[in-house]
C-alpha cells in the first residue's frame, strides 16, 4: 500500500507530471515514423511492438526527468543523500585521524618503504572527502548524489530505458527541418550520440549477457561496433548535407525497433576503426588490466605485507591465508587470459566426480 500523498508533494508534483505527460505525448507521435521508416528496412511493427514502445516511453521519461527533480520524484532519495553525506564525512574524520597517528605522532615513519604508499593513500583519501564534501556545501543543490546513485542502478539495470530516451529525443530534434541551422541543436545531438554510444557500448552487453563466455564476447563486440557507428552519426550532424536529416532518421528509428525486438542483429555495424575509437579501446584495456591485477594482488600484498605489521596473526592462520590468497591470485591472472578457464574447471569438477562414483560403485562390487 502507497501512502497518501500530502497536499504539498502534491503541488510540487503536478508541474512535473505536466511535463512528464507532454513530454510523452510528442515520443507517442513518433510512433508513426518509427513504423514507416522500420517497413523500408523490411520489419513490420504489430500493436504488441505499440505497447512495448509506449511501456518504453513512459519508462525512460519518468527516469530521464530524475535529473533535475529527483527529491520530488522520490522522496526516499532524500535519507540516500543524507546517508551518502554523513557517509562521506565519517569516512573523511577517519582518514584524518589515522593520518595524524601514521604521520604525526610517529607510529609508521615515512621513511618506512612498506608503509609511504599507504600513507600517501590514507592522505589521498582524506583530502578528497574533504573536497568533496566541500563542493557539495558550496553547491547547494539537492539531489546530486541521489542522482548518481539512481541513474548509476538503471544504467546497470535498465539501460535501453536510458537508451530509448536519448534516442527519442535525438529523434524529436530530427523532426524539424531547420535542426542544423541552431547550435544548440547540433551539440544535443552530438552529445546524444555519444551518450547512446557509451550506453550501448558499456551496460546493454552486460544487461543482455547469456552467460557464455563466447557469445557474451560476440554480443559485445557487437555493441562496441554499433556504439563506434553512433559517434560516427554525430560527426556526420557535426558535417550535416541535405540528406543527413532523413538519413539520421531512419538510423534512429531502427534502433528504436532493436529495442523493442530485442535483435542485435539490426544494430548498425561501424565498417572503419577511427583512431579515437582505437584510443578508446586501449585505455579500456589498460583500465581493465590495472584493476584485474589490483584485484588478483591486493589481498596476498595485504596478507603479505600489511596485515603482519598491524596484528598477531598465529602461524597456522597465516599460513592458510597466504595460501587462499595466493591460490586466489593465480585464478585472478588465468582467468583474463583464458576465457574458458572456467569451463575447464567445470569439465575437470565432472571428470572428478564421475571418477568418484565409478570407484564407488567398484568398491560396492567388490
Amino acid at each position: 500500500m502507497h501512502e497518501p500523498l500530502s497536499p504539498e508533494r502534491v503541488s510540487a508534483l503536478r508541474p512535473i507530471a505536466r511535463a512528464i505527460v507532454r513530454d510523452i505525448r510528442v515520443k507517442h507521435g513518433l510512433w508513426d515514423r518509427i513504423v514507416s521508416d522500420a517497413r523500408e528496412r523490411g520489419i513490420g511493427l504489430t500493436d504488441g511492438d505499440k505497447v512495448v514502445y509506449r511501456a518504453i516511453s513512459i519508462g525512460g521519461t519518468r527516469v530521464g526527468y530524475l535529473r533535475h527533480h529527483v527529491w520530488v520524484i522520490d522522496p526516499r532519495a532524500r535519507k540516500a543523500e543524507a546517508a551518502c553525506i554523513l557517509g562521506s564525512l565519517a569516512i573523511s574524520l577517519l582518514a584524518s585521524y589515522l593520518t595524524a597517528e601514521v604521520t604525526g605522532r610517529g607510529i609508521i615513519p615515512l621513511s618506512d618503504p612498506k608503509f609511504a604508499i599507504f600513507s600517501v593513500i590514507i592522505v589521498v583519501v582524506a583530502v578528497v572527502e574533504w573536497l568533496y564534501i566541500w563542493r557539495l556545501f558550496r553547491t547547494r543543490r539537492g539531489g546530486q548524489i541521489s542522482y548518481l546513485y539512481l541513474i548509476r542502478r538503471y544504467r546497470r539495470r535498465l539501460p535501453e530505458l536510458l537508451l530509448a530516451d536519448r534516442l527519442q529525443r535525438i529523434a524529436g530534434y530530427l523532426e524539424s527541418p531547420y535542426v542544423f541551422s541552431r547550435p544548440s541543436t547540433r551539440r544535443h545531438l552530438g552529445r546524444g550520440f555519444e551518450e547512446c554510444a557509451r550506453l550501448l557500448e558499456l551496460h546493454v552487453p552486460r544487461r543482455y549477457a547469456v552467460g557464455e563466455v563466447h557469445a557474451d564476447r560476440v554480443l559485445k563486440n557487437r555493441c562496441m561496433s554499433a556504439a563506434q557507428q553512433l559517434r560516427e552519426f554525430g560527426t556526420r550532424a557535426a558535417v550535416a548535407n541535405a540528406h543527413t536529416r532523413i538519413e539520421l532518421t531512419k538510423e534512429v528509428s531502427i534502433l528504436m525497433t532493436v529495442l523493442i525486438h530485442g535483435t542485435f542483429d539490426r544494430l548498425p555495424v561501424s565498417g572503419v576503426d577511427s583512431p579515437s575509437g582505437m584510443i578508446r579501446t586501449f585505455t579500456t584495456r589498460a583500465i581493465n588490466f590495472l584493476r584485474y591485477g589490483f584485484v588478483a594482488v591486493a589481498p596476498f600484498v595485504f596478507v603479505v605485507w600489511v596485515l603482519p605489521q598491524f596484528a598477531d596473526v598465529p602461524k597456522v592462520a597465516e599460513s592458510w591465508l597466504r595460501l587462499v590468497t595466493a591460490i586466489w591470485m593465480i585464478i585472478s591472472i588465468l582467468v583474463p587470459l583464458d576465457p574458458f578457464f572456467s569451463s575447464k574447471i567445470a569439465a575437470l569438477k565432472e571428470v572428478s566426480s564421475s571418477l568418484r562414483a565409478g570407484s564407488g560403485g567398484s568398491t560396492d562390487k567388490k
